[in-house]
């Protein structure tokens, strides 16, 4: 396995440890001016609540200002009681390196997917340099997963802000640099294609998800990004059993 996408589930914020003007509520929604900020590196945490049907094997924080010695518990439960009474699951995981601090990407993949509506992470960041933790995105969902992109795939830094001629002259309003990929999964297998990519796609069209293109290496916070599928989108058929998939992603 090396490539992952993932569409976020929306949840519901139960308790929190946040800052009165940055809540965990922020966590839920794509802008990225808007992030949950705790009060201090000590005893953070967050408890949230899933939509009933919404199962999940991939929870992550985009955007994080983690330290690679900081550490992530996750437990869910069936209730909310037993997040700490008695999880049904319990795990830790940590930040993957600090290459940028603009999208440092803790994640965790468990082994089989899970049920439990209830999910609570709590932060040991005893030594960050922050003050308090940050995160632009909870990311909880079922992942799509693929043997890699296509060798060409092309990796942008793309200027999105907005040039207007004026008299000979050029008017600039600056907005943020976007990363994006444009990439090819090249073989993927009809019943593959028809049972999960061609849902995903058309369910994450004019969504934000997060792509990870490889995660058998440890530039995640390189090139990983959380960004909207930008159409069109295709596939093509490539042999009698296989398709070619192609898809343009930009950061949100």
């Amino acid at each position: 396995m090396s490539l992952i996408l993932v569409q976020p589930h929306n949840f519901t914020v139960l308790s929190s440890q946040s800052a009165a003007t940055a809540p965990a509520s922020n966590l839920n929604v794509d802008y990225p001016n808007m992030v949950w900020k705790s009060t201090s590196t000590t005893d953070a945490f967050i408890e949230i609540r899933l939509d009933p049907s919404a199962s999940w094997d991939f929870i992550g924080l985009v955007g994080a200002n983690l330290v690679a010695t900081d550490t992530v518990r996750i437990r869910s439960a069936g209730n909310q009681a037993n997040l700490t009474a008695s999880p049904s699951y319990d795990m830790m995981f940590n930040v993957l390196g600090t290459l940028n601090s603009d999208f440092n990407l803790a994640y965790h993949l468990p082994s089989s997917a899970k049920s439990h509506r209830f999910i609570r992470l709590d932060f040991s960041a005893a030594n960050n340099p922050n003050g308090s933790l940050q995160a632009k995105r909870l990311v909880i969902g079922r992942r799509l997963d693929g043997d890699g992109v296509d060798v060409g795939a092309d990796f942008n830094i793309e200027d999105t802000s907005r040039i207007s001629d004026y008299r000979g002259i050029q008017i600039s309003d600056p907005f943020d640099a976007k990363d994006s990929w444009k990439f090819s999964v090249g073989y993927v297998k009809k019943d593959d294609y028809n049972t999960k990519w061609r849902s995903f796609i058309k369910s994450a069209l004019g969504k934000a998800v997060l792509f990870i293109p490889d995660t058998l290496n440890n530039s995640h916070n390189q090139e990983a990004v959380f960004g909207r599928l930008q159409g069109p989108t295709n596939a093509g058929l490539i042999t009698g059993d296989a398709y070619k998939v192609n898809l343009y992603i930009r950061e949100v």
